[in-house]
């Protein structure tokens, strides 16, 4: 006759990473933590909607360089007075139709920001054009002076405003980097974003130092100066002007084109290009179609051309030690 089994009640299961002690009749029943079943939930993150808007301001800034008489300084420098205007409105094609500057999602988001039906900026709409000149519940026209003008990044018609700007390249540079990369001479204003810039007026304050501290250095080196002028300035000086001369140069040269001067000054081969310089100068070295040679040898390892930054990085090389000692040697000492 079989023992009839006490049926017991079962401990209920336990929760991941949890350990549960439960009392039954005085027994205990321990259960070992079940595993951890980790699953991977994708997490879909929503598209963010387009948005062009954002903090801060750009400066449409005019580009102040020499055009007419004027000299610099005079009201009218620049070809241009202080109560001048000038207008823009979004350029035309060969046909005579607008040209088509904004994307679809651009379109969009700007018809949603100004309260307009969709469509209203296409630039083929034939009537009630928003981009006519005189729309006047569009962009219209508006005007640049001398003076600066700031478009506020947050607001949608002044962001249009910056569209139809940069739409006008022939005579608004986008920003200062392209300025100085291509300088067109058309350009009269330059889109400067104004965050961007006061980074940029704690960099060249950094500059005006480097270059203070490079100059004291080399005050009272005619070479060195004569050398630095002619390399900022593209000139070729006379071997009579006097240091005081290069020296009077100095100031207003890094005043009015510090990173230039800080190109030129800060060079780590320019004391070996001041020599070459001085060499040239005493037909130590030979200036060939813009190659240099000493005894008739290119300064230059082979299958390079003998330039001047060639030759410079030569002569520093530890295995021309000697024969850059040697060039020196035949330098007269003033």
């Amino acid at each position: 006759m079989s023992e009839k089994k006490e049926n017991k009640p079962k401990a209920n299961k336990a929760k991941a990473n949890v350990e549960i002690t439960e009392v039954f009749e005085n027994e205990v029943f321990e259960q070992e933590p079940m595993e951890e079943v980790k699953e991977n939930i994708v997490v879909k993150e929503e598209n963010k909607p387009f948005n062009p808007l954002s903090k801060g301001r750009v400066i449409a800034k005019f580009i102040l360089k020499k055009r007419g008489i004027a000299e610099k300084g005079h009201p009218y420098y620049g070809n241009y007075t202080p109560d001048s205007k000038t207008y823009f409105c979004l350029p035309q094609d060969e046909d005579e139709r607008f040209i088509n500057f904004l994307t679809p999602e651009e379109e969009r988001f700007y018809e949603d920001a100004l309260g307009l039906n969709r469509g209203d900026l296409n630039v083929n709409k034939i009537e009630n054009n928003f981009w006519k000149s005189d729309n006047k519940n569009g962009i219209s026209r508006f005007f640049l002076q001398k003076q600066d003008t700031y478009f506020d990044k947050s607001n949608p018609k002044d962001m249009l405003k910056l569209a139809v700007l940069k739409a006008n390249k022939d005579v608004i540079c986008k920003s200062p980097r392209e300025l100085e990369e291509n300088p067109k001479s058309t350009y009269m204003w330059v889109l400067v974003d104004e965050e961007a810039q006061f980074s940029e007026d704690e960099n060249l304050t950094s500059l005006f130092m480097d270059c203070s501290k490079i100059l004291s250095n080399l005050y009272q080196d005619k070479w060195a100066l004569k050398y630095i002028v002619e390399k900022v300035q593209k000139v070729t000086l006379s071997p009579r002007t006097s240091l005081t001369q290069l020296q009077g140069k100095m100031w207003p040269m890094i005043s009015s084109d510090i990173k230039s001067c800080h190109k030129v000054m800060s060079d780590s081969q320019l004391t070996v290009k001041v020599n070459i310089a001085k060499a040239k100068a005493y037909s130590i070295i030979n200036n060939r179609n813009g190659f240099l040679y000493y005894n008739n040898r290119p300064l230059c390892w082979p299958g390079m051309d003998a330039t001047e930054k060639n030759a410079a990085n030569f002569l520093s090389d530890r295995k021309n030690v000697e024969l850059y000692a040697d060039i020196l040697d035949k330098i007269p000492n003033e």
